[in-house]
């Protein structure tokens, strides 16, 4: 193969392939996520309250969003105050009431990052999942214990621009069934992604043609 062709076969993949959208990662770590604002449950009254329906809450940076529930029902609980599992002591929380299937919080404005620690009720292994508004989903496995030393999993994602619109918290598994229920820790949101974006495809083209036109003149230059 001549060189020219090679080089341009080799421009023309490279923006086939950078071209392509940026999807969200998976996120399993608060530093992974870099956030800087987050949404306590506290707002939303002390432990033992019960929440019906959609309610408003918002982030201490001022992002509105709401949280609800396909069960319609949600309630507060703290660690070490109506739930012993393995956040940290003291920590606020949002518990499905064993009622479930989901605690989905959704953003007026939305958002390029966001995630939570997430605990089964039940004690042993569980799967947790997270679905967001974009479409992707991200799953991960977790034990639940009685520790009270805040190594409750983390799962959440991070997106190179701000669509993130909703995220859904769900159980695949849990030991001994109890899918419905499960409570989720503060909720930590980036705003201003890390993700370094993927190069707008209008810009690629550009490139690749000038790399196409550089290889064309110097296939010609050799020739003569």
């Amino acid at each position: 193969m001549h060189k020219g062709i090679g080089l341009l076969a080799g421009v023309i993949g490279f923006c086939a392939l950078s071209a392509m959208p940026a999807n969200a990662v998976q996120i399993t770590s608060l530093a992974g996520l870099t956030s800087n604002d987050s949404i306590d449950w506290s707002q939303l009254g002390p432990a033992g309250t019960g929440i019906t329906g959609a309610h408003a809450v918002i982030s201490v940076g001022g992002v509105n969003a709401t949280v609800s529930s396909g069960g319609n029902f949600l309630v507060r609980l703290d660690q070490g105050l109506g739930w012993f599992g393995n956040f940290a002591n003291g920590d606020h929380l949002l518990y499905t009431g064993a009622i479930g299937p989901d605690i989905t919080i959704s953003f007026a404005q939305p958002v390029s990052g966001v995630g939570a620690q997430i605990q089964a009720n039940n004690l042993g292994s569980f799967g947790a999942r997270v679905h967001l508004s974009n479409g992707d989903t991200f799953t991960e496995n977790g034990l639940s214990t009685t520790d009270a030393d805040g190594s409750a999993i983390f799962l959440g994602s991070l997106d190179a621009t701000a669509d993130i619109a909703s995220i859904t918290f769900t159980l695949d598994n849990a030991f001994f069934g109890g899918t419905n229920d499960f409570a989720i820790d503060k909720l930590f949101l980036n705003t201003t992604s890390t993700v370094k974006p993927v190069p707008e495809p209008s810009t690629l083209l550009l490139f690749g043609a000038g790399l196409a036109g550089f290889a064309s003149m110097r296939r010609r230059k050799n020739n003569v």
